[in-house]
């Protein structure tokens, strides 16, 4: 039997994926204090996904009657998980975990039909904690990872019809990085047409699957939220908006903070997941390059195993610049597509002999990246618990102490939470149900805002979060009209370190 017949690699890919399926559930498991946290599920993008199906359901549009610059699958396959198990915390992160199997799987796969030697499968091992996430902030992104993942293995294994329809699917549930692959495969595509002599009827033959991929999906999403919302959210410009509006960028925005040399001490890059990558990306481009060289200078099969693996280095990389380039946002937003940095980078450690070398320094690197990690994991374990009070949810002790004061405080009152995202409405009871998916700048519309403000005008009493380590997540939106309202009618009932109360002037004036 050869060594790529489809027993052997399927023996190969289960191997692999028992390994890589195996971290990711221990990681997630040892992490579960930090993704299954009351302030990401009640203020942040966690609690979003709750959110969005809850507006939807009451007849609010997507990125028309409110902001939204995800794709709608997500919204789909959520919405069926939901409908099985409920939409709650807990749902939310069983999906995560499936998500994680999916990936594992799709990674394995890659390793196996590229035939990684020992050094790629140790260095996509110790980094596997990196490349995917226990738990992505929004189902949005575990979605299209798990579907650019695919088409990743697809591709490793000369399938770049069925690689290309996987991205084209991909750009419905985030529209960015699946534009950016689609191309790439098309012109590789383009270019196999075009040597075996097959022209045009080749590529048409080559794009069919791609072409029933998107007409299939367009047409469901279409019957489940409308035409107009297919068209508004498969197009990239809500999200563009946003990242202006937030300063978002690698290099001249909030990125800066992952690398960037006067925020942080020089012994970061050692024990911390910043070091690795910057050493990881340098490894994928100049690995990248030297795989150029190598396919210009000889003339091997097209469908060898060496040619596909020079090939997946150099589509890794594209990828990987694309993303510096175009899609990073703040500081946290390098888990989005860590997985095709680190898959190229292992792919790329047997790619030639010097490699080896380098693929050892990362794997060092990648075993120090785990120093800040394990030293969080540990303290979260320690300093939080689960508590009725947080709906079961990891949050420290003075935070849930504060937290039963304020629902002390709105208790038998007609109070609303004032935040820029979470679902702590629907998670709590005691408060008007949410209105608004997102009230940041560039996500927000006038309509979220004029909704906000009304429900505001009818209430008694209103909650702001403060948590110290709510980063974007806390504080009142920056939306004069609301912090007009706030500042005009209502006055502060009770100040902590977590959360402020506000209470109504007249109310206030006659107790």
């Amino acid at each position: 039997m050869s060594l790529g017949s489809p027993g052997v690699l399927f023996r190969r890919s289960a191997r692999i994926f028992a390994l890589f399926a195996t971290l990711l559930m221990g990681i997630e498991f040892f992490e579960l204090p930090a993704n299954f946290t009351f302030d990401q599920f009640a203020f942040c993008d966690a609690g979003g996904n709750l959110t969005v199906q809850y507006l939807i359901a009451h007849g609010l549009r997507l990125a028309l009657d409110f902001g939204y610059h995800y794709g709608l699958l997500p919204l789909a396959i959520t919405k069926a998980w939901f409908a099985i198990l409920g939409a709650s915390p807990s749902a939310y992160l069983a999906l995560m975990t499936a998500a994680n199997l999916v990936m594992a799987w799709a990674l394995a796969r890659v390793a196996a039909e590229l035939e990684f030697g020992a050094f790629g499968v140790v260095l996509a091992a110790l980094a596997i904690g990196f490349a995917v996430q226990p738990s992505y902030p929004a189902a949005a992104q575990a979605v299209e990872a798990c579907l650019l993942g695919l088409a990743l293995a697809e591709h490793a294994a000369g399938r770049r019809d069925r690689a290309l329809a996987l991205a084209a699917a991909a750009v419905f549930a985030k529209p960015s990085m699946g534009f950016v692959y689609g191309l790439v495969l098309m012109l590789l595509l383009a270019r196999d047409a075009r040597r075996n002599g097959r022209g045009v009827r080749g590529m048409i033959r080559a794009l069919a699957p791609a072409a029933v991929s998107c007409g299939a999906i367009a047409v469901l999403l279409a019957l489940m939220f409308g035409s107009r919302e297919v068209m508004t959210t498969v197009l990239p410009l809500a999200g563009f908006r946003s990242y202006r509006a937030l300063n978002y960028g690698f290099f001249h925005g909030s990125g800066r903070g992952l690398w960037d040399l006067t925020r942080m001490p020089w012994l970061i890059y050692l024990i911390s997941v910043t070091g690795f990558s910057i050493a990881a990306s340098l490894f994928l481009i100049g690995s990248a390059v030297t795989a150029v060289v190598i396919l210009f200078s000889t003339r091997s099969r097209s469908d060898s195993i060496s040619a596909r693996r020079q090939e997946f280095v150099i589509v890794c990389m594209l990828m990987h610049v694309a993303f510096v380039c175009l899609f990073f946002g703040n500081r946290s937003s390098w888990i989005y597509y860590s997985y095709v940095l680190v898959i190229g980078a292992a792919a790329a450690a047997d790619l030639v002999s010097p490699n080896r070398v380098f693929a050892m320094v990362l794997c060092a690197l990648a075993v120090f990246a785990w120093n800040v990690r394990i030293a969080l994991g540990e303290r979260l374990w320690y300093k939080t618990t689960r508590t009725p009070v947080t709906a079961e949810l990891w949050g420290r002790g003075d935070e849930q102490r504060e937290w039963s004061r304020v629902l002390e405080e709105v208790r038998g009152k007609d109070a609303v939470m004032l935040d820029t995202k979470g679902a702590a409405e629907l998670v709590f009871p005691g408060f008007q149900p949410p209105t608004t998916l997102y009230l940041d700048p560039g996500l927000m519309l006038d309509a979220d805002i004029e909704r906000k403000a009304r429900q505001l005008a009818a209430a008694e009493t209103i909650v702001v979060p403060y948590g110290i380590d709510l980063e974007v997540c806390r504080g009142v939106p920056d939306a004069p009209e609301l912090r007009e309202m706030l500042n005009r009618e209502f006055v502060p009932a009770f100040e902590g370190r977590y959360f402020e109360v506000f209470e109504r002037r007249s109310s206030a004036a006659a107790r």
